[in-house]
């Protein structure tokens, strides 16, 4: 798989978390991130990185931008990934803290297939949508949730790892903000130009997911 060395560099003014996000929850305040995963076992580990991001869209030409996309939602795998206290429905209080209920709490064989199945499906669905094949695609830019994960679509899906951007090895899991890194990277190193397929795709929490057929 391609891993980029290059630092990505800021071209927009970023959009950071709060500074006070970690006042939220008391009692993990004294982590270097709020998201933490606890496992069945009970133990803790830091699950995301914390990067900034921005991604400014303008304008292109006739024959640039989204040729297919897909976009889709179910609820019914909320509970493999979520945050049980914070929200609405059970927010924050002393005797949650005390319970752990503040830490991230994710099953993990089910979204590891999950998210395997979901990258296959919906990038074959796009690339049928845009009328191109993946010999077609410059670049396939995927959420860096997982290396086994990428290793596993790139398997199933017979794609040359030259054209699937890794940098989790220097980041770890960025979350939301991990396309647009990736995106920002390759096109730092010179492996995007004017005119190039570009396949994106994002999965997570909800169970939500969006791919789509990008040409630069």
């Amino acid at each position: 798989m391609l891993k980029l060395g290059k630092l990505a560099r800021a071209r927009a003014t970023a959009v950071a978390p709060p500074r006070d996000l970690l006042s939220w929850y008391p009692a993990a305040a004294r982590h270097p991130f709020p998201f933490l995963l606890e496992s069945a076992a009970g133990g803790r580990w830091s699950l995301l990185g914390s990067n900034p991001y921005a991604v400014l869209v303008a304008r292109g030409e006739a024959d640039q931008g989204l040729l297919s996309y897909t976009l889709g939602s179910d609820g019914r795998g909320a509970p493999l990934i979520m945050t049980p206290m914070g929200g609405t429905r059970l927010p924050v209080s002393c005797p949650g803290i005390q319970d752990a209920q503040q830490y991230l709490r994710m099953d993990g064989r089910p979204v590891f297939k999950w998210a395997i199945r979901v990258l296959q499906e919906t990038s074959r669905q796009v690339l049928q949508a845009a009328g191109v094949t993946k010999e077609d695609i410059r670049l396939f830019l995927v959420h860096q949730a997982n290396t086994r994960i990428i290793d596993a679509f790139a398997e199933a899906m017979q794609i040359d790892r030259q054209k699937i951007v890794v940098n989790m090895h220097r980041y770890g899991n960025t979350s939301a903000a991990s396309i647009p890194i990736c995106l920002d990277e390759a096109c730092a190193a010179g492996l995007i130009q004017r005119g190039d397929l570009v396949l994106l795709s994002g999965f997570g929490a909800g169970l939500v997911w969006g791919t789509g057929v990008l040409r630069w």
